[in-house]
């Protein structure tokens, strides 16, 4: 893969994470920064595809949207690796109470 091919997966990925709404469409009561998606709108379960996540050549996340993240970090198999990366990182996209309202909507059928 060519330098640009790649520098033009990572436009469109950011593109893509920053979402496709203007800050007016996406404001909402609950002060969900406009780049992340309300809470009551993620789902969680669709399959992999380029609109959610993106693979490196040897296999390792180069990029996802925070919901196909968590859904991928909470997996049996994820490496611990990974899961120390996002924890020494998320703070610079969302906040904890995000992250958390996130991993709710993700393990709720286990507990209702």
């Amino acid at each position: 893969m060519s330098d640009r091919e790649s520098g033009d997966e990572k436009d469109e990925l950011r593109r893509h994470l920053d979402g496709t709404k203007s800050i007016e469409e996406t404001s909402s009561a609950d002060d969900t920064p406009s780049h992340l998606q309300p809470i009551d709108t993620v789902k969680f379960g669709i399959p992999d595809g380029p609109d959610n996540i993106l693979y490196a050549e040897d296999g390792s996340i180069r990029g996802a949207t925070l919901p196909k993240l968590i859904e991928k970090l909470s997996e049996s198999t994820t490496d611990v690796k990974m899961i120390f990366d996002f924890l020494l990182t998320y703070r610079t996209y969302a906040s904890p109470e995000y992250i958390l309202a996130l991993l709710r909507k993700r393990y709720a059928h286990f507990f209702f």
